[in-house]
């Protein structure tokens, strides 16, 4: 009879029900139904245990997977970056922004960014105080708009960097 544990543990207080209701008087019959239940008791706590070292087995297995797969994506993510590097490096050498085969059209977007070197040392017009904790935010698009209208590339605190982006479409 497999019973489950709930019904073990029932078993068990309406067999101490009865050792009270006879006065702690303990008869062959109820020392019997005494030891299987605690055999039952150690055979459901042995599976249990069974299933839980299972169940962890499976988690370690996975996590191990998971982290060799991680690995490999991390290995084919700089593989990746590595190509785009040459294809744009070589576009960059033929002087090409944009070129097309039958199947893809790559191509090279110029951009631009402001890098802020040293927030200290970027002048007050390009900062403003954000509230309601005082905080001061420094605004890199009107350091952009200050550099193009005056042709310059930096300013104290900020480097104006021009970026080639490579696409694949």
């Amino acid at each position: 009879m497999d019973l489950k544990l709930y019904e073990i543990s029932n078993e068990y207080l309406e067999l101490c029900q009865e050792l009270i209701e006879t006065e702690g008087e303990l008869s062959p019959e109820l020392e019997q139904k005494m030891e299987i239940n605690e055999t039952n008791k150690k055979t459901k706590f042995e599976n249990y245990a069974k299933l839980i070292r299972h169940l962890e087995g499976n988690i370690e297995i996975r996590n191990k997977e998971a982290e060799r797969l991680g690995a490999l994506n991390q290995t084919d993510e700089k593989l990746i970056e590595n190509l785009k590097n040459r294809l744009k490096y070589t576009m960059e050498l033929y002087k090409e922004d944009k070129f097309d085969t039958p199947l893809f059209k790559f191509s090279l977007r110029h951009s631009e960014s402001v890098e802020i070197v040293n927030g200290d040392l970027i002048p007050e017009q390009f900062k403003t105080v954000v509230t309601p904790e005082p905080i001061t935010k420094i605004s890199k698009n009107d350091i952009k708009k200050y550099l193009k209208e005056n042709e310059e590339s930096e300013v104290a605190g900020a480097v104006l960097r021009k970026n080639k982006t490579f696409k694949i479409k």
